[in-house]
């Protein structure tokens, strides 16, 4: 019988957002027969991840606090990679790509995939440890990460403004439930008549 991949997920916080959905989505639907997947959550906000839990998916939080580096965060991922010897690691956003890459090179060879759910970090309205983290992972995507899956074509360029590393890059766009999102005509009348938007608009 061939060995399961053993692939683990790391991403910043299970708080509402679209990566978050994104990431519950596609460890809902893999391929168990395939994949042996756990997930880890740098914060512990596991609010929309009740999926995942329900569904028995082993899901791990290190203790980071929003907005507060914690190297000690990064040894306890680091002997948590250690423990269950991943094949490949899928890190979410900005700071769990730079984090998680510090930690799998602390435990481990397996391959770092790094993902970009954001488009343009605008400086007065970006966090400055966010703008800090881009900018070190522009200077580190050539030599760390193996790929850097973006969401949009629209990323692509305005990270490459960060240095990041675009022959890299690949584009994979957000899937969603067609059968829980279509198009609905009563409903479309409903909104625009409570909007005041006329129905040609």
């Amino acid at each position: 019988m061939t060995r399961k991949i053993r692939l683990v997920h790391i991403i910043n916080s299970f708080e509402f957002g679209g990566a978050e959905a994104m990431l519950c989505n596609l460890a809902l639907r893999a391929n168990r027969s395939r994949f042996e997947i756990s997930i880890v959550s740098l914060i512990d906000d596991l609010r929309t991840a009740r999926p995942l839990i329900d569904a028995g998916i082993p899901l791990a939080t290190m203790g980071m606090k929003p907005g507060i580096p914690d190297p000690r965060a990064v040894l306890r991922l680091a002997r948590h990679l250690r423990r269950i010897k991943p094949d490949v690691i899928q890190t979410w956003m900005d700071h769990s790509n730079l984090i998680g890459s510090i930690a799998a090179r602390l435990a481990t060879r397996a391959p770092v995939i790094w993902g970009i759910h954001h488009s343009n970090h605008v400086r007065g309205l970006t966090k400055r440890s966010t703008l800090m983290t881009v900018a070190a992972c522009g200077k580190l995507s050539r030599r760390w990460p193996v790929k850097i899956i973006c969401c949009s074509d629209y990323g692509i360029p305005l990270y490459a403004n960060h240095g990041f590393d675009t022959s890299k890059m690949v584009v994979i766009p957000n899937g969603f439930d067609t059968a829980a999102f279509h198009p609905d005509a009563t409903l479309r009348k409903t909104v625009r008549e409570e909007l005041n938007i006329p129905h040609d608009v």
